[in-house]
């Protein structure tokens, strides 16, 4: 199957946005056997990896240019992304050595790939959020790092206590 995206770069004197550093190269363990040959960022959701549709989304919003931090299965991902052209962005990676690191020392394997700021974003998850207002205020405090978080909602706790594992609430 071939993509093909056409995206124009950033308009002339618009700020280029940063990039985004996939964290990739956790064993994903707790999907097994689905995992078994395939990292959990590859997941098929509705027709394409999991991740794929974390690049459309942050593509759409005029993100280019990727990190993959990755590790175990890692050349799943490499090949299936390559340079990231055939989808309208940049990939670049950060090849972890076979022992899997935490995130911290993998995000330092790719130090070398990134310039501030950067976003850093597990590869596993999900989101919709504008990231524009979070660099925006980032950059007025001028803050060393900014952790977003999420407020717990009803729905996720009626999960919890239902007894449904974390590992399924998606």
């Amino acid at each position: 199957m071939t993509i093909s995206y056409n995206h124009p770069p950033p308009e002339e004197g618009k700020k280029k946005k940063p990039k985004i550093v996939f964290v990739a190269g956790g064993l994903s363990t707790r999907l097994k056997p689905i995992t078994e040959n395939i990292p959990k960022c590859m997941v098929d959701i509705n027709g394409k990896p999991f991740v794929l549709h974390q690049i459309e989304f942050f593509r759409d919003k005029g993100y280019a240019d990727f990190v993959f931090c990755v590790a175990h299965l890692a050349e799943k991902v490499k090949e299936y992304f390559g340079d990231g052209s055939a989808f309208g962005v940049h990939i670049e990676y950060s090849q972890e050595p076979e022992e899997l690191l935490v995130t911290s020392v993998s995000f330092k394997y790719a130090e070398s790939l990134l310039s501030d700021p950067v976003i850093v974003f597990y590869a596993d998850s999900i989101t919709n959020m504008d990231f524009d207002p979070a660099l925006a205020y980032h950059t007025e405090k001028g803050s060393d790092f900014t952790i977003i978080v999420r407020k717990i909602t009803p729905e996720y706790l009626a999960c919890k206590s239902s007894g449904i594992p974390d590992s399924l609430i998606i």
